[in-house]
Parts: C-alpha cells; structure tokens; sequence
C-alpha cells in the first residue's frame, strides 16, 4: 500500500478518517494540500517530485482501490467467487437489473459446488491491467468482428498478450466467457461485453459523480500545481 503518515493509504483506519476529513464536502481543505505536500516534498518541501517516483504513488493508489474492492466480497484463502468476480465487473455497467441477473444466473449454474475455484487477487489485478489498455483492446476486437472472424477464447488471451502485455489466466477467459457467450459456442459475437468492461474500468467516473476517488485525484493536480507555482499552501 501507499504510505499511510500523511493519511493518504485507502486501507487503514486512520488512512480513511484522514482522507474523509481532507475530502469532505465538495471542497478540498487546505490541511489536504498540506499532508500531500508533505508525502511528495517532504516535511521542507525540499524533496524533488519524479515522474517516476508519481507514477509508483498512483500504482500503489489503484493496488488499495483494487483491494478495497477485492476484499469487500471477503474473500477465503485469498479468493473470491466467480460470482462475485462477475458482480465486479457488471456493477457500474448501464444495463437493466434484468440482463444482470441472465449473466449472474449462467455464473452460479457453471460455478456451483466444486466446480468453483474462486479468483484470486493476484488474479483480479491482472485482468484489471488488461482492462487499463481496454481502448486498444476495442480496436482489435472491431477489427476481429469486422473481418468476419471468430473471437474465441484464445483470441482474448492473444489480445490481451499484445496490447497490454499480460498473461490472461485461462480460469479468468473462462469466466468471462461464462457471463458474455449468449448462445454457448464458446464464441463473443457481440460488443457488449467491450461495453461492460469500459464501464468497469471507468468504474462510473465518465458519469457526474462526486466521489473520494475524484476528489483525491483532483487533491493531487492541485498539490503538485500549487507547487509548481511557488503558491503558499
């Protein structure tokens, strides 16, 4: 996780009451620029900011979303279920309550009793890397459905390997496949599932929303701007 001394981890007790009281309403208090200041500069600000040394933070940031999310469905041995795997991935998309309960009802008829080895979290962050180059994972899959070509599950794990440089678990393809092939030919023949998955990856952010993540994100522009800019924070 990200260093919790400013209260900027999303996972420990205090982390959070640090960070709720920073981003509470729909203002970001000064005492946040401070404590942000004081992670990225240090206690003088004297400290340079690298872009490296940024991009580790937001590693680390979307890592703790990631278990946030993960650890909600209380996982055992380090796994949830393929049904709340699913219920991950549907649950920012713009469908009816209806078209979720189709894809979550094919989830509990093919994982039920032993045939449910769960997914584990190492797992989850992988397909969540996958999903973070998902607009260049449109653009092939238009490119497969355009031509005329099948798109099977090899082809998702060959997508997956060339635009964002991870390895698919064949259980996680499974699953996917599970809650999007319609008519069980083991083929996607529709684009919904490309939709499904950009609304889970923008977790509902494209929408107006105000939430802690927004307003954190907006506390960190704000920070290293403010710095930039030799502002008194």
């Amino acid at each position: 996780g990200i260093n919790a001394e400013y209260g900027v981890s999303t996972q420990s007790t205090g982390g959070k009451r640090h960070r709720d009281n920073i981003y509470s309403g729909n203002t970001i208090s000064k005492d946040g620029h401070s404590a942000l200041t004081k992670y990225f500069f240090g206690v003088d600000a004297n400290k340079k900011l690298t872009l490296n040394d940024f991009v580790v933070f937001m590693d680390g940031l979307k890592e703790d979303v990631f278990k946030m999310e993960f650890n909600k469905y209380h996982p055992e041995d380090n796994r949830i279920t393929e049904e709340d795997f699913a219920n991950l991935l549907l649950l920012h998309a713009t469908l009816s309550q209806q078209a979720k309960a189709k894809f979550i009802r094919r989830i509990r008829k093919a994982y039920k009793g032993e045939e449910s080895v769960g997914i584990t979290f190492e797992q989850f962050m992988t397909f969540n890397h996958f999903l973070d180059h998902l607009d260049d994972v449109e653009i092939l899959v238009s490119v497969y459905f355009a031509a005329g070509m099948k798109f099977n599950k090899a082809s998702l794990k060959k997508v997956a390997h060339v635009v964002a440089d991870v390895e698919l678990d064949p259980h996680i393809i499974d699953v996917v496949f599970t809650i999007f092939d319609d008519n069980g030919d083991e083929l996607l023949s529709s684009r919904e599932f490309i939709s499904v998955l950009k609304e889970r990856a923008h977790r509902g952010l494209e929408k107006p929303s105000d939430t802690g993540f927004v307003r954190l994100i907006t506390a960190l522009g704000a920070c290293v701007k403010s710095y930039i800019k030799g502002e008194e924070l």
